[in-house]
């Protein structure tokens, strides 16, 4: 094979392995110091109609070194969009959780230590062998529903990138509407959850009893 030829095979080989390092870089899903993306499920929740609702149920620890957020995003959403993602610290066993309105909600966990909250894009997640931390996002449906079928955290640590994707797929419902606290009665509330316990799961059906009960404890007048 003639000098030539075979430099011109030796650049494509280095090409190649410097193109496939490259296309390397990023690891797979789910398989970085945050970990997995938690148990699979599906949530269904609603909120009052032009309404926003905060989620905070995901959580995750840095079993490595010290990582930075990149981005936060829905997985196929539609009709569904994030206003705010931030990313709290948590040390008790219990999450922000799915709650109606802006947050903070008032008479958080003690564990979820808002104050030292972070915007999610460019948080600093240092190694937190004991501590957890929630993924809070500020969602708003339009339309009839949104939906989404999870949650995208894009994420470097030690010069390497990692994406994290959740299990738990959204269904947020613009229902209830905005009801008068007067109004809002227990045969209303009770013959709505009915209607909802024939497409909703378990696990929807007690987070909406939870949003609704905690929305009338905290109504001004209640």
């Amino acid at each position: 094979m003639p000098g030539s030829a075979r430099r011109l095979r030796r650049w494509g080989l280095a090409c190649g392995l410097a193109l496939l390092a490259a296309c390397s870089s990023t690891n797979a899903v789910n398989t970085g110091p945050f970990g997995g993306g938690g148990d699979t499920g599906a949530l269904c929740v609603p909120v009052g109609r032009g309404g926003v609702l905060s989620y905070g149920l995901d959580t995750f620890t840095n079993t490595g070194g010290t990582a930075t957020i990149e981005r936060v995003a829905l997985t196929d959403p539609h009709d569904l969009r994030i206003l705010a993602a931030y990313v709290v610290p948590v040390t008790g066993t219990i999450a922000y959780g799915v709650l109606s309105g802006y947050p903070p909600a008032r008479n958080l966990p003690p564990g979820v230590q808002w104050d030292r909250r972070q915007r999610a894009n460019g948080a600093v997640i240092p190694h937190s062998p004991g501590t957890q931390y929630n993924l809070v996002l500020v969602l708003k449906p339009a339309g009839e529903k949104g939906t989404a079928r999870s949650v995208d955290v894009f994420y470097r640590a030690a010069g390497q990138e990692y994406h994290l994707q959740t299990t738990t797929s959204m269904n947020i419902i613009p229902q209830i509407g905005p009801v008068r606290l007067k109004e809002l009665t227990a045969d209303r509330l009770d013959a709505w959850m009915d209607e909802r316990a024939e497409e909703l799961s378990t696990r929807s059906l007690r987070l909406i009893h939870q949003m609704v009960e905690r929305a009338i404890r905290h109504a001004p007048g209640a």
